[in-house]
């Protein structure tokens, strides 16, 4: 049986769970404005949105009914695919169970909380990445772990970084898609955090936490489907060597991640559209003659590594962000001010742009940690424990494979950056860690980086909060 700690993982001191606990009503408030448009309206609906999310409510009265279509012409709703006269959205089932526990409980179906969903996707991953980032600083030999005042440190940094420095203060908004990606944001970071603390002391408790968040991630968003796949695949590989009984729950719960959160999912869209992918034939939308044009400018083929290029050029450019004048101060400059790059074989009539920022503007420093901590372990900068670097690789990899679906379609905007936050997430842990723990030895230099990183998440605040003022009144 593997040793994977040297000794067990520290808990919360009194002070860490304040601390915690106060940035987690920061962020659940804020999350909760920003998504009811400064109103605190836990009901909020925008005006002329034809993109709402009232489709969420529909779905789940339609659950209720044992049925999967949505009312097309009655609720206005307006994109969606036909399958025998009805209208099936290609949105998963997870945000519509949640109205359906919230009927239960007011008694009533014409609740549609959706700012108090989105404040509650935001608030849980901030607080699944501050757990993961405690899981990765307990994984230290007893005598080199982190300073009580180190690991404070490490909470705020890690929460201003990807609390209000980060993509979740512009994707708190509360429209159809918004909502989906924010909920597969907070299940898979949940995930990620079980898979940690699994790998760090092999109870299979966590692994079924991991399970059900894994499936909640799924049936949110389909880019959720391999990163649980992999995580999945990790655990039986990590728990192979085990024969006791513990490592046989593993690997049966690893077989369980594996395959339920893709089975239900892609079992809903079979049982939507009969085939495990919408149809775009049958893709009803609200500019139908302009979809058709993008079909027929891409061969008819709108997914494949053919986008690919000129999705990451746009997602990494570091002008897709203008400066104004007057307040909200910073706008989306791509398409109106600068035009989107093109790539070959990508053309302008292939591409859809929506108003698109990039992740060097929306989250410079959670970028550059993503990227620099993998260069430094390979190099031998930065060392290890057994325990982290199983988790770094098996996270990093889920992680990076959530954003592949992205960067392989025809369609560009900044709400899919959120596809990006798990990715940004580990890196951000992980690289946040080393610093401190550098800074813990003495080290100036580290001291100096983690200061501007707190001062460079009051930026990215204005910026993403500039955009979320900008984007709150474009519809989708």
């Amino acid at each position: 049986m593997d040793v994977v700690v040297e000794s067990p993982r520290p808990t919360m001191s009194r002070t860490e769970r304040r601390a915690v606990t106060v940035i987690l009503v920061l962020m659940a408030s804020l999350s909760f404005w920003l998504a009811s448009n400064q109103t605190f309206d836990p009901q909020y609906r925008q005006p002329n949105e034809p993109f709402n999310t009232d489709f969420y409510r529909q779905q789940a009265i339609s659950l209720l009914d044992g049925r999967l279509d949505v009312p097309f012409k009655q609720y206005r709703y307006n994109e969606c695919f036909l399958r025998e006269g009805q209208c099936y959205g290609y949105f998963g089932l997870a945000p519509s169970i949640l109205r359906i526990a919230g009927f239960l409980v007011s008694g009533s179906t014409d609740l549609n909380p959706s700012p108090l969903v989105i404040a509650l996707g935001a608030t849980v991953a901030l607080w699944a990445a501050i757990d993961l980032a405690l899981g990765v600083a307990g994984a230290e030999p007893r005598g080199d772990r982190l300073s009580p005042a180190n690991r404070i440190r490490l909470i705020i940094l890690v929460a201003l970084l990807l609390g209000p420095g980060g993509l979740l203060v512009f994707l708190s908004q509360a429209k159809i898609y918004y909502e989906a990606i924010i909920l597969m944001v907070a299940a898979l970071l949940v995930a990620f955090a079980c898979v940690q603390r699994w790998i760090a002391d092999r109870r299979p408790i966590y692994l079924i936490v991991a399970l059900v968040a894994a499936v909640i991630a799924t049936n949110s968003r389909p880019s959720a489907i391999l990163p649980t796949v992999i995580l999945g695949i990790g655990v039986i590989l990590l728990s192979r060597k085990n024969r006791s009984q513990r490592g046989r729950w593993a690997q049966a719960l690893g077989a369980a991640i594996t395959i339920l959160p893709v089975s239900s999912a892609l079992g809903i869209m079979w049982l939507k559209f009969r085939a495990f992918t919408p149809q775009y034939s049958t893709y009803s939308g609200f500019d139908p003659e302009a979809f058709q044009r993008l079909v027929d400018a891409n061969g008819g083929v709108l997914q494949g590594p053919r986008f690919t290029l000129t999705a990451i050029a746009n997602y990494l450019r570091p002008d897709s962000v203008s400066i104004d004048a007057t307040w909200p101060w910073f706008s989306h400059a791509v398409p109106d001010h600068v035009p989107p790059l093109y790539i070959h074989p990508i053309t302008p009539d292939g591409l859809y742009p929506e108003y698109v920022a990039s992740l060097t503007t929306t989250m410079p420093v959670a970028l550059a940690l993503t990227v620099a901590v993998p260069l430094l372990i390979i190099i031998g900068v930065v060392r290890l424990t057994p325990v982290q670097l199983r988790s770094f690789t098996l996270l990093g990899l889920a992680a990076a494979s959530c954003a592949a679906l992205i960067v392989t379609t025809f369609a560009l905007s900044t709400r899919y950056l959120g596809d990006f936050v798990p990715l940004l997430s580990v890196g951000t842990v992980f690289g946040v860690f080393l610093l401190i723990r550098r800074h813990q030895g003495g080290s100036t230099v580290a001291g100096v980086l983690l200061g501007l990183m707190a001062l460079s998440s009051a930026l990215t605040f204005l910026v993403n909060l500039g955009l979320h003022q900008q984007s709150y009144l474009i519809p989708g």
